[in-house]
């Protein structure tokens, strides 16, 4: 995959757990509310996803995060969120 030739560094392989940080942390970033945004949809978020494999994203650790990603999505996504409000309303 990718080494750090561009910027003229010396050229090492990326680490696996870099790889996979990059595909989680988009991942997030786009199915989170942001005071700047709406939360994306899985379906938005996974072609994003797919757009950026072999390019931005590591293909192996594509494929296998997009194995996982609808289980993630469906326990996770918004979760937070709504504990906040929850806690908020069981407040008022």
């Amino acid at each position: 995959m990718a080494a750090a030739t561009r910027s003229r560094l010396p050229a090492r392989p990326i680490p696996i757990e870099s790889r996979i940080f990059a595909i989680a942390d988009v991942f997030d970033a786009l199915t989170s509310r942001r005071p700047y945004k709406e939360p994306l949809s899985f379906d938005e978020t996974m072609q994003i996803l797919d757009s950026g494999r072999g390019k931005h994203f590591d293909p192996r650790c594509s494929t296998r995060f997009g194995a996982i990603a609808r289980e993630m999505y469906d326990r996770y996504c918004g979760r937070a969120m709504m504990t906040i409000c929850a806690r908020k309303c069981a407040r008022s």
